[in-house]
């Protein structure tokens, strides 16, 4: 049982050593919100901005339960205080949604249906265009292979094995988490996640891979 401390909204924390090694080697068992935590913990966002796509409640669970353990660390004060991003947004999005629907499959909720439809009334529509989807892919593919070597086999694997945009947003999340803690991907993880997620929602057309 960890202790429950509420932080300010101006607070801000980032990975520890333990925190890099977790996002990389996934030894510690986080769950998923956990791990979107662990990720969007990055020394540029507020509690306040991360609260915009984890729940207040839960949100202070989860970042008592990582500082506790040794994943984050406060950082400075004087950090730059950059809000989620849409891309960030619609990736925890759709990273809860699949959680909401695999635990569906177990339990039903009939009471709460009409709730869980309102809910889902403002997330963004995903394409379902497959040229598009397999576009997006080759572009997830290449970037992995440029940026990743040898070690984005795992990661590529996921891309390929994605059925419909729906699958390959949750994959997209381990791509740009790859991305964000590689060596000469980080620069570009975000313009990259950007594009990806703008094509999957149809808010985009071109995928353009930056030079290393």
């Amino acid at each position: 049982m960890h202790t429950l401390v509420s932080y300010p909204g101006d607070a801000i924390f980032i990975k520890t050593k333990k925190g890099h090694d977790e996002i990389a080697q996934r030894q510690f068992g986080l769950n998923i919100r956990q791990r979107r935590v662990l990720i969007i913990a990055d020394g540029t966002k507020n509690i306040s901005a991360i609260r915009e796509v984890i729940p207040k409640d839960e949100l202070e669970e989860i970042i008592s339960f990582l500082a506790e353990q040794g994943f984050i660390a406060p950082g400075e004060n004087h950090a730059r205080k950059a809000p989620a991003t849409r891309a960030e947004k619609i990736v925890v999005l759709e990273s809860i949604k699949n959680e909401r629907s695999v635990a569906a499959r177990h339990v039903s909720f009939p009471h709460s249906q009409k709730r869980s439809e309102s809910s889902h009334a403002d997330e963004p529509a995903l394409l379902p265009d497959a040229e598009k989807i397999r576009q997006v892919k080759d572009f997830m593919t290449t970037t992995a292979t440029t940026y990743l070597g040898l070690l984005g086999a795992d990661v590529i694997h996921r891309i390929e094995r994605a059925k419909g945009a729906a699958q390959l947003m949750i994959v997209v999340g381990h791509w740009h988490m790859a991305l964000q803690e590689s060596k000469q991907g980080n620069r570009f993880a975000a313009p990259y996640l950007e594009q990806v997620t703008a094509a999957l929602t149809g808010k985009g057309e071109q995928l353009e891979a930056r030079q290393a």
